[in-house]
């Protein structure tokens, strides 16, 4: 892996981490709505990588229908944050953990 792609991986992984530890410290809506922006920003950086391998594999497997599956999740989860800062975090948790995927499963090439 190149010295920017780990940058850029060690980038999204601090994002990553911040917005899952949201829950134990106070969370405001301007914090929630920049992590959200960030979260964002990397799931759309990650993604075209993740559906270029996902589309390379046997279509019917089961590891294609499970990433496959995952993908569309991903996809789907783009409605705007919530104002409950509550309802916020939970979206926020779920696209934190969207984004541990795809860099788990589907880190830019180095």
């Amino acid at each position: 892996m190149s010295t920017e792609a780990s940058a850029g991986t060690a980038e999204i992984q601090r994002t990553i981490t911040a917005a899952l530890s949201m829950r134990h410290g106070r969370t405001s809506m301007p914090a929630l709505t920049d992590l959200d922006r960030q979260l964002r920003e990397h799931v759309a950086r990650l993604l075209p990588e993740a559906e270029k391998t996902v589309d390379g594999l046997w279509r019917g497997s089961i590891d294609w229908y499970r990433q496959a599956s995952i993908l569309d999740a991903i996809r789907e989860h783009t409605r705007p944050l919530p104002a409950s800062p509550l309802s916020a975090l939970a979206d926020i948790e779920q696209r934190a953990r969207h984004c541990q995927w795809l860099l788990d499963q589907h880190a830019p090439p180095g």
